[in-house]
């Protein structure tokens, strides 16, 4: 039987960080990268680190083309900051972007999608508007 306890060790991250990862619509594979990236980062009281998908498929066990996806689009949607570009046999160095107001979603929580790029839209701001057209 799992028995957890702090004593043995624990993450910290700031609760108003956190609530915005509980408010903020992701998919599952986005939520372990995510998780993954704070244990590897702030777990050991760094802001960023060095990860490679083999990482992410040890940590999360989720499939190396669907960790490539989803961490591409992190990144897109400017949840996770490349600080150091990857290199022939380096892997790139990630952080979370701690700024959840510059996270860029749609209306529905989800990343939009424009042509080439991708627009920012506060989904606050469009729940608001929502509210009082009603």
């Amino acid at each position: 039987m799992a028995s957890p306890q702090v004593e043995n060790g624990f993450t910290r991250v700031a609760n108003e960080l956190f609530e915005a990862l509980i408010r903020n619509k992701f998919n599952g594979t986005q939520y372990s990268i995510i998780l993954a990236v704070i244990r590897a980062t702030y777990g050991y009281h760094l802001t960023s680190k060095t990860l490679g998908i083999a990482f992410f498929k040890v940590h999360t066990g989720r499939n190396r083309r669907q960790l490539a996806k989803e961490i591409e689009e992190l990144i897109a949607m400017n949840v996770l900051i490349v600080k150091a570009k990857h290199s022939f046999g380096k892997s790139r160095e990630l952080m979370l972007n701690k700024d959840y107001e510059s996270w860029q979603f749609d209306r529905k929580g989800m990343l939009q999608k424009q042509h080439r790029g991708y627009v920012a839209k506060d989904s606050l701001t469009y729940v608001a508007n929502d509210s009082l057209n009603k």
